[in-house]
């Protein structure tokens, strides 16, 4: 049996086929050929594949039960246990000007991009007045790739002749990728961490909650003084990273798990209003952003794909320390293993980190309880 009170113990096709062989021979006698040139010999490890295939879908089933060990849509489903949703991939928003002849609408869907090819829609209609007006633009793809400099916004994909010119503003929003699963399991633990209500862990688990939420730290003075952080005696202060279209749902979130007579303080504001209509000032701060950059150099074999294996590396490096919560170190040595991860690295001979792409050292990178980690840059160099 595959499932023991170890656990599930697949089989293997090597396991199957003796075994299988085994029952001939004890079928048919131990004289019976079973090589893999019989008719015998063959029929039975067509069966042995199929059956170590069954095994193995047997084995996918059984930890897609389990949080840690769950993929894909099987990790999706579990979360509602906890009340959480993956993140899906958001597009990058950005205000841009059009300039053109006063009393020309600038209709909703209007279509600019970049010379690259990256392209803008509209989601609002806009009088030009005065020579100009302001819309706001979505890319019309989801993800990182709408994440462009202003600057190159510069293209109006369907001239019209009220329009002379556009020019990009500012960015509101950038695109973000699905959150993958290896995130979505670390806001899963954080979510079901608390249940309760008046605690630090419930109030970090309920705000993980509201979508976007990645992470969240929560410094705390239970003195009767100010702090040296000038935060009130009695009072605590959410630091969230994410979260920056639920506002008030956050607020909600944190009005609904504050203890009585405990103020909450922060850089964002909020009025919740309580079940009899009085309004409550609720307040939290977004987490500050550390830069990290990484160099390294690598010997490689002829497994190697080049290109392929840098993009693989440089993925991995940006993916564990950008899922790091807030006020987690960036730890030089957990790194090797992402290198070493992608096929044909054999030696890691230098690994630097440091914060301004300046100065590099081979040390830890210490982030503060109301920071997050952020890595914006992974420079390879390969030596064969």
């Amino acid at each position: 049996m595959a499932l023991t009170a170890k656990g599930f113990e697949r089989q293997s096709y090597d396991d199957v086929l003796n075994k299988e062989i085994q029952r001939a021979k004890e079928l048919f006698g131990e004289d019976i050929d079973t090589s893999e040139l019989t008719p015998l010999g063959k029929f039975i490890r067509i069966g042995a594949y199929y059956l170590a295939e069954a095994y193995e879908e047997a084995e996918y089933i059984y930890y897609s039960i389990f949080p840690n060990t769950a993929r894909g849509v099987s990790l999706d489903r579990l979360c509602v246990f906890v009340g959480i949703t993956r993140d899906p991939a958001t597009a990058a928003i950005y205000k841009i000007k059009v300039f053109g002849t006063d009393g020309y609408e600038v209709p909703m869907g209007f279509l600019v991009g970049t010379v690259s090819g990256i392209t803008f829609y509209s989601v609002e209609k806009k009088e030009i007045k005065d020579g100009e007006c302001d819309i706001t633009v979505w890319c019309s793809e989801t993800g990182n790739t709408g994440n462009v400099d202003i600057k190159e916004i510069t293209r109006i994909i369907n001239p019209v002749a009220e329009v002379s010119g556009i020019q990009g503003v500012e960015c509101i929003a950038l695109g973000a990728e699905a959150e993958t699963d290896y995130e979505l399991r670390k806001r899963f633990e954080a979510a079901r961490e608390g249940a309760g209500a008046c605690t630090e862990a419930s109030i970090k688990a309920a705000i993980m909650r509201v979508p976007t939420v990645t992470s969240v730290s929560i410094i705390i003075n239970d003195t009767l003084s100010e702090d040296s952080e000038g935060r009130p005696g009695k009072s605590f202060e959410c630091f969230i990273n994410g979260g920056e279209n639920y506002y008030d749902l956050i607020g909600e979130t944190i009005f609904e798990k504050t203890p009585i007579g405990i103020k909450s303080v922060g850089d964002i504001s909020v009025v919740i209003k309580d079940e009899f209509g009085r309004e409550h000032s609720v307040n939290f701060s977004h987490t500050s952003k550390i830069k990290v950059y990484v160099k390294l150099r690598i010997r490689t074999n002829p497994q190697f794909e080049n290109e392929n294996g840098k993009a693989a590396i440089c993925d991995n490096i940006k993916t564990f320390i950008n899922g790091s919560g807030v006020g987690e170190d960036v730890i030089l040595s957990s790194l090797y293993g992402k290198i070493h991860a992608v096929a044909g690295v054999e030696e890691v001979t230098e690994l630097v980190l440091s914060k301004d792409g300046e100065v590099y050292a081979s040390q830890n990178i210490n982030v503060r309880e109301w920071e997050v980690a952020d890595c914006v840059d992974v420079s390879i160099e390969v030596m064969t």
